[in-house]
């Protein structure tokens, strides 16, 4: 039993084991049924909220809080793995002045921090400043800067009453309780301003196990007294956001670090923990992390977000350092697979006009990809699930797709098509050239180099091979089978283009295809009785023919 004073937010944890005790993981609050009983008895879950989150290897985490004095008990059950339920009580005391002076400074109450990068070298301010915002719920918030906790000198606000100069930036500190009564989210604050919305929020460590969270290009309105002149300010606001996750990944080595357990929940924080990490560096900041580490970091994550369905990087809210980040990451880690599409189509999709990928065939195109344009690699892709297309699907999703019936009747295709919306698209800074030796998996498979003598312009296998047996009439249907050996090549050569082959592997493979179809041995034959089955009976005692081969059935002993 657990005992806690009124007022403050009971913390307890419990596990989740499956059969065999083996832990369960990835349930979020949803998951669970509550129900929580006050000191007179009554269900109190509909007045008090109990949230649960998981802690990570099967271990979660209830919090409420009790507004009675008295005995709780709490049920928590999940219909799969607890149907039963857990159980637990606690013991609800009386506050006193101290338990709740030591409450309030552990409640996770924000500060407002108006931050300013002058772009002159010294920019003095006047010493009062009014700032208004609101939350989505409507609920508006005044703060005046005579009640800023920092010294003033020579009209100008800064920390400890130093000038700001060049690229040095000032705060304003104010503490301002922005939801009461529950957990505050960044996104929930608006400015004062029409059609202003909330930027992309950032974390930078401001002090050990603490993060700020910044706000991008989230303009106020800050007017100097007696003067109409309006300045740019990134509002950023103080929260322990993650503290906890925060302070468990700071201590643990890099080489135990391991993604493939954690919740998407826990993956989107270690990657704004660890994102977080390289701009404190980046800022010149002393952190207990190497540059190396963080990155070892950052790439196992972008692995195991980019392997899962459920969690998508929000692109339009990320601001350029994490973007650049992502960026460079997905290059190491996939930079060695590609899709090529058509110049034409690749330039609307690097431009955001097109929004879906269509195929002839039912492929995997699962992961992240680098999207070639012409002879060259110009950003990294990746799709959602694949859907089927009919005629009345592809006209409906003209828009999306892009492909008009002139060139669906020139690529030979046939309905049922395949399509594949775009998940994330990430335009590289920097294009990256095709070259010889690239391994570009999926069936548009790169062969030509960019000094190719055979072809004017880049050009694939599986396009080559298309062309050339429509040339040739295999395709048409009075051809020999009803053209069906052009499409039992096209699946052949579809097939070994996806392996992403080149060079001397390629050519490896070719030579194996050949001798293999026409039942060749690889290896010498052998005296192994195991390769050998009797035939003399079969054969009726013929001389020459009284063991058969098995490896190469046209061979007699």
């Amino acid at each position: 039993m657990q005992n806690v004073k009124l007022g403050e937010v009971l913390n307890d944890t419990f596990p989740v084991t499956a059969k065999k005790g083996k832990p369960v993981t990835g349930l979020v609050d949803k998951d669970f049924q509550k129900v929580l009983y006050g000191p007179d008895g009554a269900d109190l879950s509909e007045q008090t909220p109990v949230t649960i989150s998981e802690l990570g290897k099967g271990m979660y985490r209830l919090n409420f809080r009790p507004n009675k004095v008295g005995h709780w008990a709490i049920t928590i059950s999940n219909k799969q793995h607890c149907p039963a339920g857990l159980s637990s009580t606690y013991e609800v005391g009386e506050a006193d002045e101290t338990s709740l002076e030591e409450h309030d400074e552990d409640i996770d109450t924000p500060y407002v921090i108006l931050r300013h990068w002058p772009d002159k070298p010294t920019q003095h301010l006047s010493e009062h400043w009014d700032i208004k915002m609101k939350n989505k719920q409507g609920v508006v918030y005044e703060w005046s800067s005579a009640d800023d906790p920092f010294e003033h000198a020579d009209g100008v606000l800064g920390e400890a009453g130093s000038c700001c100069n060049g690229d040095k930036a000032f705060d304003i500190e104010g503490a301002i309780d922005l939801v009461p009564g529950s957990e505050w989210n960044p996104s929930d604050v608006l400015t004062h301003l029409e059609g202003v919305q909330s930027g992309q929020v950032h974390f930078l460590e401001e002090e050990p196990g603490m993060v700020i969270a910044y706000l991008d290009q989230l303009p106020f309105r800050a007017v100097q007294e007696g003067s109409s002149d309006e300045w740019d300010i990134t509002l950023g606001v103080w929260a322990s956001m993650s503290k906890q996750r925060y302070t468990a990944l700071m201590a643990l080595p890099a080489e135990e670090y391991d993604t493939k357990d954690l919740t998407d929940q826990i993956l989107g924080d270690d990657w704004r923990i660890t994102t977080s990490w390289l701009a404190t560096l980046n800022a010149g900041k002393e952190i207990d992390k190497t540059e190396d580490q963080i990155i070892f970091y950052i790439k196992k994550l972008v692995n195991e977000i980019g392997g899962r369905n459920l969690a998508t990087f929000n692109l339009e809210r990320m601001g350029e350092p994490s973007k650049q980040i992502l960026v460079d990451t997905l290059w190491d880690l996939y930079g060695d697979k590609g899709i090529y599409e058509p110049q034409r189509h690749a330039e609307m999709i690097n431009a955001g006009s097109k929004t879906m990928k269509l195929e002839q065939d039912p492929w995997d195109l699962s992961g992240f990809y680098g999207l070639i344009d012409g002879k060259k690699v110009v950003g990294m892709i990746r799709f959602e699930q694949r859907q089927e297309i009919n005629e009345a699907a592809f006209e409906k999703l003209s828009d999306a797709h892009q492909i008009t019936t002139e060139e669906m009747n020139a690529w030979g295709w046939k309905f049922p098509l395949y399509g594949w919306n775009v998940r994330e698209y990430v335009s590289l800074n920097t294009s990256k050239p095709v070259t010889s030796g690239t391994q570009w998996a999926r069936d548009e498979m790169m062969l030509a180099t960019e000094d190719s003598k055979v072809y004017a312009e880049l050009r694939n296998l599986v396009e080559h091979t298309e062309d050339e047996l429509r040339r040739a009439g295999l395709f048409d249907e009075d051809s020999d089978y009803g053209g069906m050996m052009a499409h039992s090549v096209m699946a052949i050569m579809k097939l070994f283009a996806k392996q992403g082959h080149s060079g001397f592997s390629a050519q490896m493979c070719r030579e194996l295809f050949q001798r293999l179809s026409n039942f060749e041995t690889l290896m010498p034959i052998t005296s192994d009785p195991a390769e050998w089955q009797d035939t003399a009976y079969i054969c009726n005692g013929e001389k020459g023919k009284l063991w058969q081969n098995i490896r190469n059935p046209a061979m007699f002993s």
